[in-house]
C-alpha cells in the first residue's frame, strides 16, 4: 500500500485530469499508469497497482495513461459533498464500464476535512517516508466509507440527492462536449428536468452552473500558469478562444489577460516584467 501524491507546480498536458476539489484514487485491480508533477515541477511517469492510492489536492492534476485494464474506487471531496466513484476501464475498447456513483451530505464538522487539508499540506520529503501519508489515507477512507454506509439515501429528496449528483459531474467534466444534454442522459432524466433541479435546488440555470465552473478553472490557471489563452479556453471546456474572452468579461468586467496582469502585479509589483504577461485579444 503506497500512496503517491499529484501537484501542480507545472502546466497541466492535454488530457489532465483538474478539478477544484481534491481526489482520492485507489486502484482495486489492474495497472494504473499516470504523468504526475511533484512539488518541484517534475513530471515523472508512475505506475500504481492494486493497493496503491493517488492523492490529488485541489486544483492539482494527475494525467492518465489509460493504457490497460483498471478498476478504481475514485472519491471527490466537495465543499459541502462527498463523491465516490466505482470507474473499470476497459483497454482494448477504449471505454468506460457502466459507472457506479454515489454521493452524500459532507457536514460541516466532518474530520474528513482537516484530514484533506492535512494530506494537501504534505511536501515532497514527507510524501517519500509515507508514514504520515498512510495513517492520513486510512482515516479517510474509514471516515469515508461511515459516511457512505451511514447515509439514508431514501431520506433524501431524490431532487436534492440528483442537483449533488450532477454538479459533482459537471465539475469532474468541465470539457466542451459537456452540455444539459449530455448530464440528463448520464442521470437518466430529461434534460427540462435536469433545469428545474439546478432552478429549484441550486438557485441557478444549469448554464449559469456550468458557465461559472469553467470561468472558475480559467482564473485559477490564468493565476499559476503562462499559458496561451488559447490552451485555457480548451482546459476550461471553451470550443471557443473568442466566446471564452466573451464570457469571461462578461463575468468578471475584464479580460482574461487583464484578470492575469491584476493578480500578478498584485503578488509581484515590484517585478517590471509583470506586463510582459498581457497579451493583445479581441472580445466580440
Amino acid at each position: 500500500f503506497r500512496v503517491i501524491l499529484g501537484r501542480d507546480a507545472a502546466p497541466p498536458p492535454a488530457g489532465s485530469l483538474q478539478v477544484q476539489f481534491a481526489r482520492l484514487e485507489l486502484v482495486l485491480g489492474g495497472v494504473y499508469r499516470n504523468a504526475l508533477c511533484d512539488g518541484a515541477g517534475r513530471v515523472t511517469e508512475r505506475e500504481l497497482r492494486p493497493g496503491d492510492a493517488l492523492f490529488v489536492p485541489a486544483n492539482s492534476w494527475n494525467r492518465p495513461a489509460w493504457d490497460a485494464d483498471v478498476r478504481l474506487l475514485s472519491m471527490l471531496f466537495g465543499a459541502k459533498h462527498f463523491g465516490l466513484s466505482l470507474l473499470a476501464w476497459d483497454a482494448a475498447r477504449g471505454v468506460f464500464d457502466p459507472v457506479e456513483k454515489h454521493s452524500c451530505p459532507l457536514p460541516g464538522n466532518s474530520p474528513l476535512y482537516h484530514m484533506i487539508a492535512a494530506l494537501s499540506a504534505l511536501d515532497d520529503d514527507e510524501a517519500a517516508r509515507q508514514d504520515y501519508p498512510l495513517l492520513l489515507t486510512r482515516a479517510v477512507i474509514d471516515c469515508a466509507r461511515k459516511l457512505i454506509t451511514g447515509a439514508t439515501v431514501a431520506e433524501e429528496r431524490r431532487a436534492a440527492a440528483l442537483h449533488r449528483a450532477a454538479c459533482i459531474y459537471i465539475e469532474e467534466n468541465l470539457g466542451a462536449a459537456t452540455t444539459r444534454e449530455r448530464v440528463a442522459r448520464q442521470f437518466d432524466v430529461s434534460p427540462n428536468y435536469l433545469s428545474r433541479v439546478f432552478r429549484d435546488q441550486g438557485g441557478t440555470t444549469f448554464l449559469d452552473f456550468l458557465t461559472l465552473a469553467r470561468i472558475g478553472t480559467a482564473r485559477r490557471m490564468l493565476e499559476k500558469y503562462d499559458m496561451p489563452l488559447a490552451e485555457i479556453a480548451r482546459h476550461s471546456g471553451f470550443r471557443d478562444v473568442n466566446y471564452f474572452l466573451k464570457v469571461f468579461k462578461k463575468r468578471l468586467g475584464r479580460t482574461p489577460s487583464e484578470y492575469r496582469t491584476s493578480i500578478r502585479s498584485k503578488t509581484d509589483a515590484a517585478n517590471p516584467a509583470a506586463d510582459a504577461f498581457a497579451e493583445t485579444e479581441t472580445a466580440t
